[in-house]
């Protein structure tokens, strides 16, 4: 979604990809047909029964690691899934990216979706390849249905990604204010800090995202004092990612306007070429880290 968040699309239109490598013309001719993932979406299962009938594999996958489950479960069809599943689908299947179909009907809010796949077994802390749960990408997407649902199904408020963010953290950086509401009166902890010890405040904040913050002020989030050092100044947001904290001075214009992994890749980028100052354009001879 976004971030390795980070996104997965609403429906996806792509070639149904069959292990067994049949030749069997008729199976062909179906697996050509963009027509099987968006069947898997689509409110009538006919047409997928159909092609199941033909052989077409329920777990196959495109180039991205999507399912027809994923399409179901994106578009909210319980149909689609019941039938999927019902001829061997895997409810756990992992996409490219690590994200299971929990993830997707978490992302577009479909509570009938994700009841539904519960109820086929899935893996309510499946995690993503950042180790992100379904809880992460609906606070991500501000769906608050899903958010309901998936914690009174036993979706945990704290549960951290690799980074240490919690759904609330996701929910911040993204300005979703009904999603932070919701999160907070459902338990989650407003205080709570991720690996590098930020709470969704501070990630509120360097993202000038003013809804956001006003919500976690409210809920008892603690404002920050505010002296040189205060990292939820926008003047300390790296220039071109606009949120790492800026880190590094570029020399010899000594300009203090990037994080440390923007200006790794754009001297990797420039290798053999120019690298220059996003500010002065001067050419950047080296760089020097700040520890703050």
């Amino acid at each position: 979604m976004h971030h390795a968040v980070d996104q997965l699309p609403q429906k996806r239109y792509v070639h149904a990809r069959d292990a067994s490598e049949d030749d069997d013309g008729d199976r062909d001719a179906f697996e050509n047909d963009d027509g099987y993932y968006d069947t898997a979406g689509d409110s009538s299962t006919f047409g997928l029964r159909a092609m199941v009938y033909f052989g077409l594999d329920v777990r196959a996958q495109d180039d991205d690691g999507i399912t027809p489950l994923h399409c179901a479960a994106s578009n909210g069809n319980v149909a689609a899934i019941k039938t999927l599943v019902g001829f061997g689908a895997d409810v756990n299947a992992q996409n490219r990216d690590g994200l299971a179909p929990l993830h997707s009907a978490a992302s577009d809010g479909n509570v009938a979706a994700i009841k539904t796949l519960v109820d086929f077994g899935v893996n309510l802390y499946a995690q993503d390849r950042l180790r992100s749960f379904a809880l992460h990408y609906a606070s991500k997407w501000g769906q608050v249905d899903a958010i309901r649902a998936l914690a009174n199904l036993g979706a945990k408020l704290q549960s951290r990604n690799a980074t240490g963010m919690t759904p609330l953290h996701f929910a911040a950086i993204n300005d979703r204010a009904s999603a932070i509401r919701v999160l907070v009166e459902l338990g989650a902890n407003v205080r709570s800090r991720d690996n590098k010890g930020d709470t969704a405040l501070h990630h509120a904040s360097w993202k000038t995202h003013s809804d956001a913050k006003n919500v976690l002020l409210e809920l008892g989030a603690e404002s920050p004092p505010q002296d040189a050092k205060d990292e939820t100044n926008s003047d300390l947001v790296c220039v071109i990612c606009a949120d790492g904290r800026r880190s590094v001075i570029l020399m010899p214009c000594n300009h203090f306007v990037m994080c440390g992994e923007c200006s790794e890749r754009l001297l990797s980028v420039a290798a053999g070429n120019i690298a220059s100052c996003p500010i002065c354009n001067t050419q950047v001879q080296t760089v020097q880290k700040v520890f703050m």
